[in-house]
């Protein structure tokens, strides 16, 4: 039987020049982290991160950046470089003026922070990314950034 991993990268060198298989190719490198296979995520994210590197086309380096560090911090989770990619990441998405990678990637961040006790630095962060929509409030990336935001509220109010 051939390993859903095999077929990923076969499908990655095969159809890197179609803009939907590569997306398609980016799902199933974020799904070796789901499976717990960080490093072999890693190494199919830098072979993104050079095709990228080759093309005329950026709008894919946010979420390349935030899924980098997602995969670093199965592997370590105090590892230091996961708050510099998500930064990165959002830095990208700001200067391209992707909303919706801007929310992720302020998500990633906020979620992180949450959990190094920096609770009001990530709802700082969070919230005017949030705010940034005012339509399309049940989508999963708005609705887990509402529930983030409900938590960090709550948190600080707590005495």
């Amino acid at each position: 039987m051939v390993s859903a991993s095999f077929r990923s990268k076969r499908c990655c060198s095969r159809h890197s020049r179609s803009a939907n298989l590569k997306a398609s190719c980016h799902s199933r490198r974020r799904a070796c982290g789901e499976r717990g296979e960080a490093s072999e995520g890693l190494v199919l994210l830098e072979q993104a991160f050079e095709a990228l590197a080759k093309s005329d086309s950026n709008y894919q380096l946010p979420e390349l950046l935030s899924a980098k560090g997602e995969l670093l911090s199965l592997l370590d989770p105090r590892d230091d470089a996961v708050e510099g990619l998500f930064r990165q990441s959002l830095a990208a998405a700001r200067e391209q003026g992707a909303k919706l990678a801007e929310l992720r990637s302020a998500l990633r961040l906020a979620r992180l922070w949450s959990v190094r006790g920096r609770g009001s630095e990530a709802r700082d962060l969070l919230a005017p990314a949030y705010a940034a929509f005012n339509e399309a409030l049940d989508t999963p990336d708005l609705a887990e950034a509402r529930g983030l935001l409900q938590r960090l509220s709550h948190a600080a109010a707590a005495p």
